[in-house]
């Protein structure tokens, strides 16, 4: 890999929470974030998505590291329980960016038929320092990394083969990846919706035509019902010991609070977003060069800035609803949601312009923006306008999390690593435009 993470402090933050489910499932066979220790403390419980704790604790169920030195001590410590516990996931981290570069080399390979191109793709995910920034740290994101390149190359294998036989095969295993991703990344819970609804229309469109509609039909269902099974099974299993049928715990009301507090953003706050979010330099540019009333609040140890107050004001509201309202946390949390929802649907003009900046925040993932970007534009165009239909279709899930994170979420770059194959593509289009550009120049040169 391009870039060997020295990171110090793996299990810091979120990782906590997914290090204590993957212990719980490893020594009791107890899906918990709980930091208890001894297993008659612990309880059965809902927290974070299901799907990395589940392969790390495969990982240590195979003798391939010791997750008992991750001891509940030491994650509460300052310090942290170090390196050692955690080799083997890292590891395998580093094995998920390496399937997810060979997926977009495939992919690549299958629309432009070009091994130069396809290991251009391929290596928008190898050489990406900036996206393998945190491949040592314990969270989903090189997870989420690797199923959302595969269901894109699935999803691309299903909609070009000709065999009936094999196309409801590959739905199979199209579905079943996305299942895995719902459960790594909830908020793709939304693309299935989203996945649904066009499957859907496109049938509506087929109505005149019923051959097609019988080649198209089983595959879709096979495909909706494979997405759906695991997801579905796993709210079912929370709705059995909370009472509440949801796939995670009430991390939307946060999400929305984190993003929403974007509104309040003044004009001069809003131009130096984006020189504060620039990778590596930008924080420190702007306290040189900028007044430092326009960029304090994007410090985010600054307990009145954009993120603690984010975070903290979702908890604030939700403890004056309980004393206010005499109701449940439960209860509480929804109803501050719901609040949080209602501000975005008040203020459609504000949420849209707020939207920009942080979209811009997450496309610095991948240190190929500048080529990638205008790319992707122009590849969207390109295949509008050549209805290449099929190729957009196979991108959505990647423009879906371009999209939808920064319009209900703070968007921090990490984020846009599901947006992977559609920086590959992108990637590869620019270097296509390049190759006709020059091609077309060069047959101007030529006398007729």
């Amino acid at each position: 890999m391009a870039a060997r993470s020295k990171m110090a402090h793996p299990d810091r933050n979120d990782s906590m929470q997914y290090i204590s489910a993957a212990h719980n499932l490893s020594a009791y066979g107890i899906y918990s974030q709980s930091l208890a220790g001894k297993k008659e403390n612990i309880n059965p419980g809902i927290g974070r998505e299901p799907g990395f704790p589940f392969v790390m604790a495969q990982i240590y169920s195979l003798g391939l590291g010791d997750i008992e030195q991750a001891t509940m001590t030491c994650l509460r410590s300052q310090e942290g329980c170090g390196v050692q516990p955690y080799k083997a996931v890292q590891w395998l981290n580093r094995i998920f960016f390496a399937l997810a570069g060979i997926a977009v080399f495939w992919l690549s390979l299958s629309f432009f038929s070009s091994l130069k191109l396809a290991t251009i793709a391929g290596s928008s995910v190898w050489l990406n320092i900036k996206m393998q920034s945190s491949m040592d740290q314990i969270i989903s994101d090189p997870l989420a990394l690797v199923l959302v390149c595969g269901f894109t190359l699935l999803a691309a294998k299903t909609l070009v083969t000709k065999s009936h036989k094999k196309k409801i095969l590959l739905a199979v295993t199209t579905g079943f990846s996305l299942s895995f991703l719902i459960l790594t990344k909830a908020i793709f819970m939304y693309f299935f919706y989203l996945s649904c609804i066009i499957l859907i229309g496109y049938l509506i469109a087929l109505k005149i035509d019923k051959v097609q509609i019988k080649k198209f039909t089983l595959p879709a269902l096979v495909f909706v019902i494979t997405s759906a099974l695991l997801p579905a099974l796993w709210i079912n299993r929370n709705g059995e010991i909370s009472g509440h049928y949801k796939l995670t715990d009430m991390r939307e009301g946060i999400a929305l609070s984190a993003r929403n507090i974007f509104h309040d953003m003044t004009l001069p706050e809003y131009f130096t977003s984006f020189v504060y979010w620039i990778p590596g330099s930008g924080d420190s540019f702007a306290r040189r060069f900028i007044p430092e009333e326009h960029w304090i609040r994007f410090d985010l140890s600054n307990p009145d800035g954009f993120f603690r107050k984010g975070h903290g004001d979702f908890s604030t509201n939700v403890q004056r609803l309980i004393e206010e309202d005499n109701v449940s946390p439960e209860e509480a949390r929804q109803k501050w949601t719901d609040e949080l929802k209602r501000q975005i649907l008040s203020n459609p003009v504000t949420h849209a312009l707020t939207t920009i900046p942080l979209f811009y925040r997450g496309i610095l993932r991948d240190i190929f923006i500048p080529l990638s970007l205008p790319g992707m534009i122009f590849l969207i165009f390109w295949a509008f306008r050549n209805r290449q239909m099929i190729l957009l279709a196979v991108l959505s899930p990647a423009f879906f999390s371009l999209v939808f994170y920064p319009l209900v979420s703070l968007n921090v770059s990490r984020y846009q690593i599901t947006a992977a194959p559609a920086f590959a593509m992108g990637l590869v289009f620019f270097f296509v435009m390049i190759h006709e550009w020059k091609k077309k120049r060069k047959e101007k040169r030529i006398p007729a």
